[in-house]
């Protein structure tokens, strides 16, 4: 692994599955069009961040920085260092489980090793 982070390169800290479900790059006027993705993608994705490119680029820099850290408990849960807006659904009626909730803070999330780093791979609210 490079020991400098690249921000050109910031997509390469996430699975590309964790890309496709889980993460809307956009503007910070585009939380409306967050939600819209965010409900297309259907009852199976629970979570979408909601992040500019600037966020995907400091999320992307502390998943850099923990590469150690990954290294020596990846299969533990690690929490985010600032707060990143969320979209989620859930609840315990049916038409809870419809409504997206906008939501911003830390979370937690799993890594795995994608060929040679670790990559962020799981969402936990």
């Amino acid at each position: 692994m490079a020991d400098r982070f690249n921000p050109g390169r910031a997509k390469k800290y996430f699975s590309p599955k964790f890309l496709k479900h889980h993460v809307y790059v956009g503007s910070a006027g585009a939380k409306k069009r967050a939600e819209e993705v965010f409900q297309r993608r259907g009852k199976a994705v629970s979570t979408v961040l909601c992040l500019t490119m600037r966020e995907l680029v400091q999320l992307a820099g502390e998943i850099h920085a923990q590469q150690e850290t990954f290294g020596r408990s990846p299969r533990k849960l690690f929490k985010t260092e600032r707060a990143y807006d969320y979209w989620s659904r859930g609840g315990s009626q049916s038409k809870e489980k419809q409504r997206a909730t906008l939501h911003t803070s830390r979370f937690a999330y799993g890594v795995k090793w994608q060929g040679e780093i670790y990559v962020m791979a799981h969402f936990e609210a």
